[in-house]
């Protein structure tokens, strides 16, 4: 089982800070219920909108626009990440809707959940045949981010 480090470096923590500035905008709030208080890239001023997957509060790899700025509808798009934004983001969002647990099972949560939400973590990837190896190779090789919780411990 796998969870983010609370003390890891800025981009790596999953403890749920409330609040970061960013150059694309900030994530201000994420409440449990799917919406989160999002900063506009443009204006600054701030937004609660509904989203599927919700940026943590560190992720640089986005970009929010509010409705005015956006002529009516909100947009948020999700940039490039890197594997260790893309696991930080699926645990974080995991912790989010699992009422705050921390601790994931790599292959049957982590990994589907990547798989699910595919099309939003990794707009510049194509189909990953062997997504669980690049998973489990990208946390083992940032322990420094990451934490193994062993059962019956």
């Amino acid at each position: 089982m796998l969870s983010g480090r609370g003390d890891a470096p800025a981009g790596g923590a999953l403890a749920p800070a409330r609040s970061a500035r960013i150059s694309n905008g900030a994530v201000i709030d994420v409440p449990t219920n799917g919406s989160a208080k999002l900063s506009c890239h443009s204006c600054l001023g701030s937004s609660t909108v509904l989203v599927d997957i919700v940026p943590h509060t560190r992720d640089k790899s986005f970009r929010f626009t509010c409705a005015k700025c956006a002529g009516g509808v909100a947009q948020i798009e999700h940039l490039k990440k890197s594997w260790v934004e893309v696991i930080v983001t699926a645990l974080f969002n995991l912790e989010r809707v699992n009422s705050g647990r921390r601790f994931f099972k790599v292959s049957s949560e982590i990994c589907r959940f990547v798989e699910r939400h595919w099309h939003v973590l990794c707009v510049d990837r194509g189909p990953h045949k062997t997504l669980c190896n690049t998973v489990s190779s990208a946390i083992a090789t940032n322990a420094d981010v990451f934490i193994s919780h062993s059962r019956g411990s």
